[in-house]
């Protein structure tokens, strides 16, 4: 019989629409290790918990907030139990999630995705654009090719 905690990281991860292997490599680890955590054979280190959480997060959040309760165990029961500020998210954590998620959406490896977006970001600040405005420029060329 599995835990409470491996049924949170297998449901989390089939919500996300990840496999083991997927999962694994996101966060350097082999597929082998997301399969004990499912079976109950092993817990995520410390270390891994918070990047297992946003990468669930970045596909479904609802199952990401549902590991993390799972990761973080019932509350004690002498006391309320107040749940701590979420902190800030790093952004080199943010950025490199986002560059997974295009080579996720484009179906291509990270490795070949980072070069033509240093390029694109690059000729966007030497055109004078700011990612905000860039941003609201796509949109519109989108909303018009609709």
């Amino acid at each position: 019989m599995t835990s409470k905690l491996a049924h949170a990281i297998y449901e989390a991860r089939r919500a996300a629409r990840l496999t083991q292997a997927e999962l694994a490599m996101r966060l350097g680890l082999k597929a082998r290790a997301v399969g004990r955590w499912e079976l109950g054979q092993s817990a995520p280190r410390k270390r891994h918990r918070a990047p297992l959480v946003a990468t669930i997060r970045i596909h479904d959040a609802a199952a990401a907030d549902q590991l993390a309760k799972a990761l973080v165990g019932d509350p004690p029961k002498r006391a309320p139990a107040v749940p701590p500020a979420p902190a800030p998210p790093d952004p080199d954590t943010v950025l490199e999630l986002a560059v997974l998620r295009l080579a996720d959406e484009l179906d291509l490896p990270p490795r070949r995705v980072r070069g033509p977006l240093v390029r694109l970001l690059g000729r966007v600040a030497g055109a004078g654009f700011n990612v905000e405005s860039a941003r609201a420029r796509i949109e519109t060329w989108i909303a018009d090719t609709d």
